[in-house]
């Protein structure tokens, strides 16, 4: 069985992405079918739309942070990619946006609801998501570690863009309640955490979404 995520890639194409249940633990590999209905009217065929099926595989695991970044205190970045949904003989320089998705929490924890479906939705939609699960006040951690956390993974993404299958320049953040105030200190400030921490990050993202 498959489940739908939804639709979207062109004018002239609905495109339907279902990945498969069969997940395989060893390395988090997912298969994905695209379903690409070309439309009737386009095409002049009968009642049923033409369908035509590839396979994609998705990726699936985590990064800790403070593994690459040895000032941080921790935070994880869960990363969610996919194959280069285009068609590399014919555009094998397109790559995907990327998006960091930072979940809200009240600095207490991190919302489940503000992370996963949201990161579904997009990826559907073409990104190549990220989810910030960044240190909260039960692990005795203050602010600015959080700031600093996301401006890693803000860094992370965009210095392995080859290997992600991401367009560096393209790297958006959407934030919930807490995440939206590291999103908009992010938008505003990116330019201190290097000051704070000696390390140049390139943190600046495309743009961002706040909720």
């Amino acid at each position: 069985s498959a489940i739908r995520l939804g639709n979207c890639y062109g004018d002239h194409e609905a495109e339907a992405l279902y990945y498969t249940l069969d997940v395989r633990p060893e390395n988090a590999l997912v298969f994905i079918h695209y379903a690409i209905v070309l439309e009737n009217a386009l095409h002049g065929t009968d009642d049923n739309p033409e369908f035509i099926i590839r396979s994609k595989n998705m990726k699936a695991y985590k990064v800790q942070l403070k593994e690459k970044y040895s000032f941080l205190q921790g935070g994880t970045l869960e990363c969610v990619l996919m194959e280069n949904p285009f068609d590399e003989s014919q555009h094998p320089e397109w790559k995907r946006p990327a998006l960091v998705v930072v979940p809200g929490g009240g600095y207490a924890h991190a919302s489940k609801r503000e992370a996963q479906p949201v990161s579904n939705a997009f990826l559907a939609r073409g990104f190549q998501c990220f989810i910030l699960n960044y240190l909260n006040r039960p692990e005795g951690v203050r602010y600015p570690e959080q700031f600093l956390e996301l401006s890693c993974a803000v860094d992370y993404v965009k210095k392995h863009a080859e290997e992600l299958c991401v367009n560096e320049k393209e790297v958006f953040v959407v934030g919930f309640s807490a995440g939206g105030h590291l999103t908009a200190n992010l938008a505003t400030l990116y330019h201190e955490a290097s000051a704070l921490t000696g390390v140049e990050l390139n943190n600046k993202p495309k743009a961002v979404g706040l909720s």
